[in-house]
């Protein structure tokens, strides 16, 4: 039925929904809702109900941009929820018809506040029932964690290109871009009480020819999920002081079109009398002060302003010489 209320009140109810329709949604899920329904929410990346059943200082936080209103807290309500975490890697070919690319993975189901309830224990045992892999889980925030490392691992560069998997990745700078993300989202999890550890093996998702579901989004028109997956993960490490510079950048141009500051100041190598880049393990620099007590600070700022920052510029004692001399005509020219 496409009207909820016909269905009536229901054993669990399955959210699969995005993050991003998850509020319009609240009617539709309070509608089948019994006194003691459980709601099992699969989405991805930070959930509306993180906060709830921790137990300690944070327990109830609210996070606004994940749950406008605490429409889902008010209604759905937060002791209701079912954590859930699903890794198969699928695409929505056409309304209804959903194709799974590679193997399915295993669903993972916690309640918030880690115990192994009995309606936790029925709902992983529903799934195995139908066949599907499932388990539950005490720490259900770690597998939340797990999957953002991977989502957050390739999510941002879909997003700026949505092309699959195999692809991206036939590129080292993008391997080595996702390398970098899962270290910063690892210190993220860490900082926030899950310690988790990410596979670096590449070598079977570069044979997918998967396209990331956000990238699929952005391909076709759709709003992503930006706040779950991308700004509340980067929230968290800024409360907790955890650098993520390759995120910072990423999700900066994902999320605006732009890079987090209004411009590079780029500088190339100050080059020897030989063309060689200077090195003081090699000795091959000249040292500042010794320039200004041969031939003076002017001189010295003089070949500052006369190189092209952005370029090697090259200096030697044969150069300082000539701009001792350039610098005196210029000096006794003005002078007289």
């Amino acid at each position: 039925s496409d009207e909820p209320r016909e269905l009536g009140e229901q054993d669990a109810v399955l959210v699969t929904v995005k993050q991003t329709a998850l509020t319009a949604s609240a009617p539709a899920i309070t509608a089948l809702l019994g006194r003691d329904t459980p709601a099992v929410f699969l989405q991805n990346g930070i959930p509306w109900w993180y906060f709830h059943g921790q137990g300690n200082a944070d327990e109830g936080k609210r996070i606004p941009e994940l749950d406008p209103g605490d429409v889902l807290w008010n209604t759905v309500g937060p002791q209701r929820a079912v954590g859930g975490v699903t890794s198969s890697p699928c695409t929505v070919v056409e309304p209804g018809v959903v194709k799974l690319a590679g193997k399915n993975g295993t669903m993972v189901f916690g309640e918030p506040d880690g115990s192994m309830s009995p309606r936790l224990m029925a709902i992983a045992e529903l799934f195995k029932a139908a066949g599907l892999p499932a388990e539950a889980t005490p720490r259900i925030r770690d597998a939340i964690w797990q999957k953002l490392a991977l989502n957050l691992g390739s999510g941002p560069l879909a997003v700026l290109a949505p092309v699959s998997l195999a692809a991206l990745y036939a590129e080292e700078a993008c391997v080595q871009a996702r390398f970098r993300i899962q270290d910063e989202v690892e210190a993220i999890a860490a900082a926030m009480g899950c310690p988790v550890t990410v596979s670096r093996s590449i070598e079977a998702t570069r044979k997918l020819p998967h396209v990331p579901s956000i990238g699929q989004d952005v391909a076709a028109g759709r709003k992503p999920e930006l706040e779950a997956m991308f700004r509340a993960p980067l929230a968290m490490a800024r409360e907790k002081g955890v650098a993520t510079p390759t995120l910072d950048l990423l999700v900066a141009l994902c999320t605006h079109g732009a890079a987090p500051y209004r411009q590079v100041l780029t500088h190339g190598w100050v080059l020897d009398a030989e063309g060689r880049a200077m090195s003081k393990s090699l000795g091959t620099g000249i040292e500042p002060l010794e320039v200004i007590k041969t031939h003076g600070a002017e001189v010295l700022r003089l070949w500052a302003a006369s190189v092209v920052f952005g370029e090697d510029a090259p200096i030697s004692a044969e150069m300082l010489t000539r701009l001792s001399e350039a610098y005196r005509k210029l000096r006794n020219t003005f002078r007289y």
